[in-house]
């Protein structure tokens, strides 16, 4: 009997272990960085239990100020902030295979027009990677395979704008205001679901035209949750978390505690969602279905910034 309990407690402990450590999709967070002494210029991954499981990237004197990514195959296409020192890099080794990924390339490079202080990236998951840039408050677009420009947005041409004065741009706000933030695509409907703090989420079709705004205060980050076919937003007006349909652009829920201060980045697996609570240097998990907020992890290395889930499985 006392070996049958020690048996079963020894599995249940095992058991514990294992749901603890969850397994493949894990949560990769960019860090604000910088060029300040102990500033964290990498991407860390989390486990969805809250384990560090380590660095992401290998070192590069180079990043600093990160900010979106984007998965793209067996790549990561990350975003570097730094108003000196703007781009958009390539990263190989995305399907978990490799300990630490490797930059194939700048997709976007310094000095690209209009690319100053990139701010979210994400892709059509076949032709254009859209980029948006909080310094000029505009969207851009450009091939994935070559990194060239894309086509100026129809929406833009109509309203006079040529290609050889604005080369991929396809959304431009109020250029006197740094508003854009967060961008996400959804496949279904082909929308660009554009975040801006003055106006609210902002959702284009492939031409560039406004088919609708999420009203959201002050949004931050936008995320597409493919099991649920819904858009989520963080808000830093009101310091919360929100649910949106796609198709309607109607708002679903929305969930605030006193542990949501400045959410920014956010992503969706099954019935939760990870949100950075930028000013508390946390990640969240709020349980989609019974509306509770925990701590996941505590003490981020920096102040944390967007939140991706890695491939669930090798690719």
């Amino acid at each position: 009997m006392q070996i049958l309990c020690v048996l079963l407690v020894g599995i249940l402990s095992l058991s514990g272990l294992i749901n603890a450590d969850l397994g493949p999709p894990y949560l990769y967070v960019t860090m604000h960085g910088g060029e300040d002494k102990g500033a964290v210029n990498q991407v860390y991954i989390y486990s969805r239990a809250g384990h560090a499981l380590g660095e992401a990237l290998e070192e590069k004197t180079d990043l600093n100020e990160l900010r979106g990514m984007v998965l793209w195959g067996d790549s990561m296409l990350l975003a570097n902030a730094n108003r000196k020192n703007s781009f958009v890099a390539q990263f190989q080794g995305a399907c978990l295979e490799a300990e630490k990924m490797k930059q194939m390339r700048v997709i976007v490079p310094k000095d690209t027009p209009g690319i100053d202080h990139p701010y979210g990236v994400t892709t059509d998951n076949s032709r254009f990677l859209y980029v948006s840039t909080q310094g000029t408050n505009a969207v851009y677009r450009f091939y994935l395979t070559t990194g060239e420009s894309g086509p100026i947005a129809p929406a833009l041409a109509a309203q006079g704008a040529k290609q050889d004065d604005f080369p991929g741009l396809f959304a431009q706000f109020d250029p006197e205001s740094d508003g854009t933030r967060g961008i996400t695509w959804h496949p279904g409907r082909k929308l660009l679901f554009v975040a801006n703090k003055d106006i609210g989420v902002v959702a284009l079709n492939e031409d560039g035209y406004v088919k609708g705004i999420l009203d959201a205060e002050e949004p931050i980050a936008v995320s597409y949750c493919r099991a649920r076919d819904s858009i989520f937003v963080s808000s830093k007006g009101d310091d919360s978390v929100s649910e949106w349909n796609p198709h309607s652009l109607k708002r679903i829920k929305k969930w605030t505690s006193h542990l949501l201060a400045h959410p920014a980045g956010l992503a969706c697996f099954e019935g939760s969602v990870f949100v950075v609570s930028q000013d508390e240097g946390t990640i969240l998990e709020i349980d989609l279905e019974g509306g509770k907020v925990r701590v996941l992890v505590e003490d981020l290395p920096d102040k944390g910034e967007q939140i991706i889930l890695s491939h669930a499985q090798s690719c």
